[in-house]
């Protein structure tokens, strides 16, 4: 968060609910910081999953965000 008004590049951030390494607040402040300075910014939140999702749904959820992620800024 020290650094977080030098960030203008679009951030996509999943989060697992019960992530113990990093804690969820961190990722709501993150991105509440993000969307305060104008940066294009989402946040997704898996219940129930840690660092890691490892339910299939999830996995494919947040690998299918990376990809829309990637053709939406990357393909300009």
């Amino acid at each position: 968060m020290t650094f977080a008004g030098n960030i203008k590049t679009p951030t996509l951030i999943q989060h697992g609910e019960k992530d113990e390494r990093v804690p969820l607040a961190q990722g709501q402040e993150l991105y509440a910081a993000l969307k305060r300075l104008g940066v294009p910014a989402e946040f997704a939140v898996y219940p129930r999953q840690a660092h890691n999702p490892q339910e299939p749904r999830m996995q494919r959820d947040v690998l299918q965000r990376n990809v829309d992620w990637f053709n939406r800024w990357l393909k300009k």
